[in-house]
Formats: structure tokens, sequence, C-alpha cells
């Protein structure tokens, strides 16, 4: 874990102390290529466990969760645009906020 590296955590209990949380409340995950598989584990490990998400949104959730199709589109694809969209470039240290300088000379 560096300053400024990219994590995604729970909105919901972010405000409880770390030993508070239920587990994988938040993750860094190591590439952006991970970031979907991260983003799972967080559903299957945090969201069943989490008592701070109100019981609206947890409901929400749910109904989501099993109405989406499954093997429509590649979900992987989607995060790895989203974060380049975000301009967020893999390091040697995990996921950072890029600048167009350095994206610009990845990407040519």
């Amino acid at each position: 874990l560096i300053l400024g590296q990219v994590g995604i955590r729970c909105i919901h209990c972010a405000h409880l102390r770390p030993k508070d949380r239920a587990e994988r409340a938040v993750c860094y995950p190591s590439s952006i290529s991970r970031i979907y598989q991260t983003v799972a584990d967080m559903q299957r490990f945090h969201f069943e466990q989490c008592r701070e998400i109100p019981d609206e949104t947890r409901k929400i959730y749910k109904s989501l969760k099993t109405t989406r199709p499954r093997g429509v589109g590649s979900p992987q694809t989607y995060w790895v645009q989203s974060a380049k969209l975000l301009n967020l470039i893999d390091s040697d240290n995990g996921i950072l906020f890029g600048n167009s300088e350095s994206n610009s000379t990845e990407n040519s």
C-alpha cells in the first residue's frame, strides 16, 4: 500500500473502525485487469456480511443480482475500459491515477 494507490471501499461501513467492518470492506486491486475480480469478491464476501448496508439498498441489490443476464458482453472489459476513462494506470505498486503525458506515452 502506497500513498496515491487506488482502492475500492464500501461506502456504507467506511465510517467504522477497520476491525468493526465486515471482511473485504477495503480492497486494493493489483492492476486494472483485476478490478472486475475485486468487485466480484466484494459482492460475494462483503455485501452479504456488511451490517451497515440499509435494508432497502440490500433489497435492491439482491433483486438486481438475481435478474442480471449471464454471459452477455464482457464485464471485465467494462471495468478495464472504465478504469482507463478515469485515467487509472497500472504500476509496480498497484493502480494509480495517471497524468495525460504518461497515458499518451503508454497508449502510443
